[in-house]
């Protein structure tokens, strides 16, 4: 079953798997937000292009084949302003983390809470996840107040969980089982 579909109760907004023929859309974006981008995540380097884009969306593409992986690009009236997926996924234990990025331009609006809620709907009902993590360096307050704000509970901060540029940095823990979700839904 593909994911891709309007946001409850917004129009405006959608979730679509990767395609190929987004790779432009793609890397205007993340070029146009690198500094932005740039401040707590890794990969979107000085020199990144329209081949880095390409090669995301092939191994989207691979992973979701192999694997139902959820990479998907978030659309607000028809232009993309982020992207949102499954990254570390634990299949004997039903677990999987959750990353996700968005333009400048975009925040502040609700936009990423209500993609999270939606891709975390999709993995605690359907797709039969037992528990969803997000992680996040304390400082990316933006990024902890979606989990706050879906109810997620912080386990601890990871010390010197990811190397970022030279540095190692830490990362706040976020998880939600799916009966919490169930329960607060």
């Amino acid at each position: 079953m593909r994911f891709a579909h309007q946001l409850a109760g917004d129009g405006d907004l959608e979730l679509s798997p990767w395609e190929v023929d987004m790779a432009d859309a793609m890397t205007e974006v993340i070029v146009a937000n690198r500094e932005h981008l740039m401040r707590f995540l890794s990969w979107p380097t000085p020199d990144y292009n329209r081949d880095a884009a390409m090669a995301f969306i092939h191994q989207a593409q691979r992973q979701y084949a192999d694997e139902g992986i959820l990479a998907l690009g978030i659309w607000e009236r028809g232009v993309l302003v982020g992207g949102i997926g499954m990254n570390t996924t634990v299949w004997r234990t039903r677990s999987t983390a959750l990353g996700y990025w968005l333009a400048a331009s975009a925040q502040g609006r609700g936009i990423m809470t209500r993609a999270v809620r939606s891709v975390v709907d999709e993995l605690l009902g359907p797709r039969g996840f037992e528990r969803v993590v997000i992680a996040a360096q304390p400082e990316n307050r933006a990024s902890c107040a979606v989990a706050e704000r879906l109810g997620f509970r912080r386990e601890g901060v990871a010390r010197h969980a990811f190397r970022h540029g030279d540095r190692f940095i830490d990362w706040a823990v976020y998880a939600m089982l799916s009966e919490e979700w169930r329960n607060a839904r």
